[in-house]
């Protein structure tokens, strides 16, 4: 009795196994593994599709077109990546034009109508300042994103500090937007509202640094630590960060942050300056 050819599919029934092995990375289980496209003459195809589908193999003129176009698109990609650390420094430069503009607003301890008068006559450049503190923040964002992808690359498996790094970058730009937010709203509404709700907003100004304190402090330690543990960076730097965190908790905090953004700069230009010399030439 002769055996069933196994290239023939039971009546009533689709061959799934044709359509799966259209496929030219997957297995052809229907028993031809060598030459799995002459199996589409009965998987439905049209006899467009099938022209189109055999051009595009792995090994034809048009498939290896194709996957060189690729390779030369993520090659170009790579040649750029050196400017995105680069934002590091451009949120610090964009971030020093942003306080510059909106000017040092009275204290709260200063008379009332002092302060209500600074936001009104400085209405215009309060809130461009603001607006330009907001997109240091969003520049922030992306060299965080940056810096964890650094860290996260020589770091052990599942390793959460370069995540926590990340995430102080964020709270540090959510502070600049709080920040942003209190100064458009004072100059906005100063010559509308009370006084003394005025020298209230003004009070919590001079105060909202708080958040942005957590943010400095959780990139510094979680850095910090990740560059020891790790060597993705110098570790002279590491340290500098541990220094820096231990700093921040005491009366002269402000120090840290001064550090942190001159870390930022130091990062940002060898980050830029090492994805540079890795890119590829062609």
């Amino acid at each position: 009795m002769p055996r069933p050819d196994p290239n023939q599919t039971r009546a009533g029934q689709t061959d799934r196994n044709l359509v799966v092995s259209a496929n030219p990375a997957g297995p052809s289980p229907v028993g031809d593994h060598r030459r799995p496209w002459r199996l589409l003459a009965g998987a439905g195809y049209t006899h467009s599709d099938r022209c189109l589908l055999v051009l595009l193999r792995p090994g034809t003129v048009a498939g290896t077109t194709v996957a060189g176009g690729r390779r030369q698109e993520a090659n170009m990609s790579r040649s750029k990546e050196w400017l995105v650390p680069l934002t590091g420094v451009a949120f610090v430069l964009v971030g020093i034009i942003g306080f510059a503009i909106s000017g040092e607003p009275k204290s709260v301890d200063d008379p009332v109508r002092e302060i209500v008068d600074f936001y009104v006559d400085n209405k215009d450049s309060v809130q461009i300042g603001a607006i330009i503190q907001v997109l240091a923040g969003l520049l922030l964002i992306f060299f965080g994103a940056y810096l964890r992808k650094v860290l996260h690359a020589a770091a052990p498996e599942e390793e959460i500090l370069p995540l926590v790094a990340f995430i102080g970058f964020v709270i540090v730009a959510v502070g600049f937007a709080i920040d942003a937010t209190i100064s458009f709203a004072l100059a906005e509404a100063a010559d509308d509202i009370d006084p003394a709700a005025v020298q209230a907003l003004q009070a919590l100004w001079d105060n909202d640094f708080l958040p942005m304190i957590l943010g400095v402090l959780a990139f510094l330690v979680a850095t910090g630590i990740s560059v020891i543990r790790s060597g993705a960076l110098p570790k002279w730097l590491g340290w500098v960060m541990i220094v820096l965190a231990i700093v921040g908790l005491t009366p002269i905090g402000f120090v840290a942050a001064i550090g942190a953004a001159v870390l930022v700069l130091v990062l940002s230009i060898m980050l830029s300056l090492r994805a540079r010399s890795a890119a590829p030439t062609a």
